[in-house]
C-alpha cells in the first residue's frame, strides 16, 4: 500500500493490476472520481465521508462509499457508520490531565461566535485543569485573536495549531476531558473514540445533520459512560465479507 498526494493522484497515467484507491473528503472524492472515468474498471476505488454528489454519481463512480450515518444517504455500495473510523490516542502514563478544548468555527448546523467563546473558556476554566486550546482550519480569526489573548492571561495554557498532527496527538493523549465545539463533526467522532469524558459544547444550538449526529451519540449513552465508539474494525469486516478487498495486497 503507498500513499500519494492528491497532485500526484491526479497526474497518475496507468494503475497497475489491482489497483485499490482510497480516498477521504471532498477534495480527494473529486480526484477518485477522475481517475475512476480515466481507468474505469482498471480502478477500484473506495471513497470515505460523502462526496456530495448525486445518487447517480455516487453508484457510477465509487465502487463503495462509507458514509456517516447522519447523512442519511442509503445505497447498494454504500457503508454507513456512527463513530470514528480512527483511534484515539489511549492516555499517556506521564505528565499532568489536561482540559482538551477542540474548537472548529460556525456554520449553519451550528452558529457560535466570541461571546459563546468566552462562556466556554469561563467554565473550563472552573474546572480546575490546565487547557490545551486546538483550533482548526475553519476557526475564524476573531476566534483565534481573542484564545491569544486568553493564552496571554493563563500561563498554564497550551495552544497547538491547526495542522501539527504530531502536537495534536500527544495532546490527545494527555487529555483528562474532552470539550468540543459541535460544529467540528470529525473532532467530535475522534473525541469519542476515547475512553475519557466529551462534553459537546453549543449543543443546544445544532441543528439538521449535526443535531442527529449528537442525538445518535447520546442515544448510544457515550456522554454517560465514556465508552469508546469506534467504527474502523466493523466497518473493515463488512468490506471483507463483501469481497470487496480480495485479491488486494
Amino acid at each position: 500500500m503507498v500513499k500519494i498526494s492528491l497532485a500526484d493522484a491526479a497526474t497518475l497515467i496507468r494503475p497497475g493490476q489491482n489497483t485499490l484507491v482510497i480516498g477521504c473528503g471532498r477534495r480527494a472524492a473529486k480526484c477518485s472520481r477522475s481517475m475512476k472515468k480515466r481507468f474505469g474498471s482498471n480502478l477500484y476505488n473506495i471513497q470515505i465521508l460523502n462526496p456530495v454528489v448525486s445518487a447517480r454519481a455516487r453508484e457510477r463512480d465509487w465502487n463503495w462509499l462509507l458514509i456517516p450515518r447522519h447523512d442519511q444517504l442509503v445505497g447498494p455500495n454504500i457503508i454507513r457508520f456512527t463513530g470514528s473510523l480512527v483511534k484515539t490516542p489511549p492516555p499517556l502514563a506521564t505528565g499532568n490531565p489536561r482540559l482538551l478544548l477542540l474548537l472548529g468555527g460556525a456554520t449553519a448546523y451550528l452558529p457560535w461566535d466570541e461571546s459563546s467563546l468566552n462562556t466556554w473558556l469561563d467554565r473550563a476554566e472552573e474546572r480546575g485543569l490546565p487547557i490545551t486550546i486546538c483550533p482548526s482550519r475553519r476557526t475564524p480569526v476573531a476566534i483565534l485573536q481573542l484564545l491569544k489573548a486568553r493564552l496571554a492571561l493563563n500561563p498554564d495554557w497550551r495552544y497547538i495549531g491547526c495542522g501539527n498532527s504530531d502536537l495534536y496527538h500527544q495532546a490527545m493523549g494527555e487529555a483528562a476531558e474532552f470539550w468540543v465545539s459541535g460544529d467540528s463533526i470529525n473532532m467530535l467522532a475522534e473525541a469519542c473514540a476515547s475512553d475519557r469524558p466529551v462534553r459537546v459544547l453549543g449543543a443546544s444550538l445544532a441543528r439538521g445533520k449535526v443535531k442527529r449526529y449528537i442525538h445518535e451519540l447520546d442515544a448510544m449513552a457515550r456522554f454517560e459512560n465514556c465508552q469508546p465508539i469506534r467504527e474502523a474494525d466493523r466497518v473493515a469486516t463488512g468490506l471483507i465479507h463483501r469481497g470487496v478487498l480480495s485479491g488486494f495486497s
